[in-house]
């Protein structure tokens, strides 16, 4: 199943550089069972990122992204969430969706996704010891104030590249810790195939 869009750029606290829309969507898929999270860390250990992303707001809440695509002057559009749908002091697990907005409002090619993170991951060594959000392939850095869905966000940035199938990459990620989840805006660029593909929180709802 191919992975939601916005999950497609976090090294991010999911992962993301899935790339999505790189290639035709298999058909819609049933919702999927948590992935198996790996054993806890043995030795010096540290708070996973991807936990701590979901630790300052209750179950229940959602944050909704909409991802523009422009391949070489075609756009397409499609919307995400993610939903906190349980934390414990050991774990997180987040419901996952992505789906093309259909004419009468509803959705189509939905697709969804369940993941679990544990709280704890084993320290790492160098420079990423520093920094645990700092997405493999980082070339530049740096801080930016955001204004998104009506509110501002102080945000930390990362550019970096990448490899799909179809040639290199570069991507350019912003995040808040004010944002469940963590990600405030994705820019994911594809330039063999003259593709960018723009994901952007529109809305965060908690019981």
């Amino acid at each position: 199943m191919r992975a939601p869009a916005f999950l497609s750029s976090l090294s991010v606290f999911f992962a993301l550089v899935a790339c999505s829309g790189c290639g035709s969507p298999p058909a819609p898929a049933p919702a999927a069972p948590p992935a198996p999270a790996a054993p806890e860390p043995a030795g010096e250990r540290v708070e996973n990122p991807k936990y701590t992303a979901w630790s300052r707001v209750p179950p229940g809440t959602v944050a909704t992204y909409a991802e523009v695509t422009d391949a070489a002057g075609t756009v397409t559009r499609r919307m995400s969430t993610l939903r906190l749908a349980e934390r414990t002091d050991t774990f997180a697990v987040v419901e996952a969706e992505d789906w093309a907005p259909a004419a009468d409002g509803g959705k189509t090619d939905a697709q969804s996704q369940s993941l679990k993170q544990l709280r704890w991951m084993g320290k790492p060594t160098g420079a990423a010891a520093k920094d645990l959000q700092r997405p493999a392939g980082t070339y530049a850095d740096g801080t930016e104030t955001l204004t998104v869905a009506g509110k501002k966000y102080d945000t930390r940035w990362y550019k970096y590249k990448g490899h799909v199938e179809a040639g290199e990459t570069d991507t350019q990620v912003w995040y808040s810790d004010e944002v469940p989840g963590g990600l405030v805006r994705s820019v994911h660029r594809i330039p063999s195939l003259k593709k960018v593909i723009t994901n952007e929180l529109t809305g965060i709802k908690t019981n």
